[in-house]
């Protein structure tokens, strides 16, 4: 009668044990980045933290794209205005405004490459990715924009959101864009 006794609280230990593993673990989808199975990994205030930072990196970066096509939109409305004092310019001011552009367009990338580095650091320390597992990602991400889509995913996945709630914000997301261009199809 002991042994069983033993035998159950130890059987039981165990289920209680695999239970709350289950329980105190995140699944992510890896497919996306070339990795087959999903990746399990436990909740802590530490993703909570990182997942916080890579968000509002994302969130700055769509901020930052946003006032740049509202500041592209007024330089248009202007230069309409300006085409006429254009042919007064001077070569100097010609290769000024050249040389403003580029720097501009330089900041840009080297502000998409940071960020682009910090959302595979992300990935490699929340997901506790091999260097070979980062490579792979490298590879399967087709672009941008798939990088910044994964991130934000796993980043939900961290704050809770389940797989079907993600995918249900997704295709709202989808039919909120083709209403406002549709063209696109």
């Amino acid at each position: 009668m002991i042994s069983e006794s033993r035998l159950l609280n130890s059987q039981y230990a165990r289920a209680a044990t695999k239970l709350e593993e289950f329980i105190l673990t995140i699944k992510i989808k890896a497919t996306q980045i070339g990795i087959k199975k999903p990746i399990e990994i436990k909740p802590s205030v530490d993703l909570q933290i990182e997942s916080s930072k890579i968000g509002r990196m994302m969130v700055q970066a769509n901020v930052d794209s946003l006032r740049q096509q509202v500041e592209e939109e007024r330089l248009k409305e202007t230069e309409d205005s300006e085409n006429e004092s254009e042919s007064t310019k001077t070569e100097l001011e010609k290769m000024e405004d050249q040389l403003l552009e580029l720097e501009k367009q330089q900041k840009e990338l080297d502000k998409e490459k940071e960020i682009v580095e910090s959302s595979f650091n992300f990935l490699k320390n929340v997901l506790g990715l091999t260097d070979e597992q980062v490579k792979s990602a490298h590879r399967n991400l087709a672009d941008y924009t798939q990088l910044m889509e994964y991130v934000s995913y796993v980043v939900a996945r961290i704050k809770g959101s389940s797989d079907k709630q993600i995918e249900a914000l997704a295709k709202k997301e989808e039919i909120i864009q083709k209403e406002k261009d549709p063209k696109k199809d």
